[in-house]
């Protein structure tokens, strides 16, 4: 969060709605920034906002100009693809667990790497042929949930 620089200490708050949700900050020096890592006592929600208030003079207030939400940690895995022994991030959005990174596999028939250019294949990932895709989806390799 950044604000225009004022007075020399301020107090951040976290608000919703009228209501204060959690004090941030107090008396902390006014640089015109702040990095902030969201304690686990605030509360998953949405249309959060900031109040910067002078810490001398704290009906001097500078608002957030838009709200946010804050929402739960995402849950992190791997997997192991059992053709080439490569490892996978993946990440659970929902109920679901998805791939994170594509696939790397050099298939025999139907893959390749994006501009023929075999080092894209380590950023990028392969790129495959429709039938190249559904024979490996078949074998079991992609995750199924």
């Amino acid at each position: 969060m950044w604000w225009s620089t004022g007075p020399l200490k301020v107090n951040i708050d976290l608000y919703k709605g009228p209501d204060t949700v959690y004090s941030v900050a107090t008396a902390v020096d006014n640089t015109g920034s702040f990095v902030w890592r969201v304690s686990n006592n605030v509360p998953e929600a949405r249309n959060y906002y900031f109040l910067v208030s002078d810490s001398e003079y704290p009906d001097l207030v500078y608002d957030s100009s838009r709200s946010f939400a804050i929402i739960p940690q995402s849950e992190y895995s791997s997997l192991t693809d059992p053709r080439d022994g490569q490892n996978y991030k993946t990440v659970k959005i929902g109920n679901q667990w998805w791939m994170a990174e594509n696939f790397r596999f050099v298939a025999r028939d139907g893959s390749y790497s994006y501009a023929d250019v075999v080092l894209n294949s380590d950023v990028y990932g392969r790129l495959y042929t429709l039938q190249a895709a559904i024979d490996n989806a078949l074998r079991g390799v992609a995750p199924s949930q």
